[in-house]
């Protein structure tokens, strides 16, 4: 095997790779602030650093066509190249990238995962197949998956999750977020204030110490939120088919209400003494409670799932 090494004098190149090739490349962070990442398949670790250089060190894939480490403007692209018809089955890169923590990054694969950490750049990340593990993020967020899971741990720029099939599982994600998929599952915990959440068949799990803007939306998904504290003029809205929806909100919340089912559609009200009318001829359900001074409003929306609201509990 060969080692290519590389110093922060070359600026632009790209080198042949042959199978399992080692790489070491480096270059000084001056006037440098984006990288573009491409590795197509493989595992890529990334971690933010005091450090006053970007270095990718790691094992190129078998089939690697060239690696390309070039300077374009205030971006570098780091890049693994394949040949047309790769397969997707073999064993891929493994890279390992240090950088500066307030260099912005973009990233994308195929079947690659990427494990990202200690960041204040802005961060965009995707990959087909692969599992994403962010953590610990101080810029803005964007990552998408069509299949592979992704997990995030202490966000706190705007976040913007996406999968297809694969499961989001969060935690600590502080900044204004939305979050999406078709059929994969959500867990969200300590979220807030701002947050949105749409999935098609996909179960919703959520839990906030404090929120002033929620919104959640599935078809046949179960939705589950607990909810410790309402911002003043907070706006709660939830809309399903046919999921299941259980709301846990203070007591105290002081919010107009307005909850409709259609057929089939069932409330039950845990939370205060509001009364639920039955239609006679459609056997829909609604709810209406208009205190005094609210501060705040909630809408719940269902055809044929069941609507519960009931106290949060004391502790997330």
């Amino acid at each position: 095997m060969r080692m290519f090494t590389l110093a922060a004098s070359f600026m632009a190149f790209g080198l042949p790779a042959f199978a399992g090739e080692m790489i070491d490349s480096q270059v000084d962070i001056k006037g440098i602030k984006q990288i573009e990442l491409v590795v197509p398949s493989g595992n890529v670790v990334v971690r933010g650093g005091d450090n006053q250089q970007i270095q990718i060190t790691g094992e190129l894939a078998p089939s690697a066509k060239e690696w390309v480490f070039e300077k374009q403007g205030n971006k570098l692209v780091a890049e693994v190249r394949m040949p047309k018809n790769w397969d997707h089955d073999e064993p891929g890169s493994s890279i390992d990238v240090s950088l500066p923590v307030n260099i912005s990054l973009d990233a994308e694969g195929v079947t690659t995962s990427f494990a990202i950490n200690n960041l204040k750049g802005d961060l965009e990340v995707g990959t087909v197949t692969g599992k994403l593990t962010l953590n610990s993020i101080k810029g803005d967020v964007e990552a998408e998956s069509v299949s592979g899971n992704i997990v995030a741990t202490q966000l706190d720029g705007e976040i913007e999750l996406a999968s297809v099939s694969g499961e989001i599982t969060g935690e600590r994600l502080m900044g204004k977020g939305d979050y999406a998929s078709v059929s994969g599952d959500l867990t969200l915990l300590q979220v807030g204030p701002e947050v949105d959440v749409e999935t098609v068949s996909g179960d919703i799990k959520l839990q906030s110490p404090s929120l002033n803007q929620l919104s959640l939306e599935t078809v046949s998904g179960s939705i589950d939120a607990n909810v410790l504290q309402l911002i003043n003029d907070a706006e709660i809205e939830v809309d399903t088919v046919s999921g299941s929806v259980a709301l846990h909100l203070p007591q105290s919340a002081v919010l107009k209400m307005k909850l409709e089912t259609g057929p089939g559609g069932k409330i039950v009200n845990k939370l205060n003494d509001a009364s639920i009318d039955i239609s006679k001829y459609s056997r829909s359900a609604s709810m209406r409670f208009e205190p005094r001074n609210s501060q705040g409003q909630l809408e719940l929306h269902t055809i044929s799932g069941t609507l519960t609201l009931s106290p949060s509990s004391n502790q997330l």
